[in-house]
């Protein structure tokens, strides 16, 4: 019973990290993507 409540928060955990990886992966590529557009309106 105690390893299927641990099953359950790592993966519970696992899922939540997940999603923070994608957020963060996101604010990096629009991040990116701004920085490029910037450097476009220089030149």
């Amino acid at each position: 019973m105690g390893d299927l409540i641990f099953f359950i928060n790592f993966s519970y955990d696992s899922k939540a990290t997940g999603n923070l990886y994608i957020f963060i992966g996101i604010l990096l590529f629009i991040y990116s993507f701004n920085r490029m557009n910037r450097k476009r309106n220089k030149m």
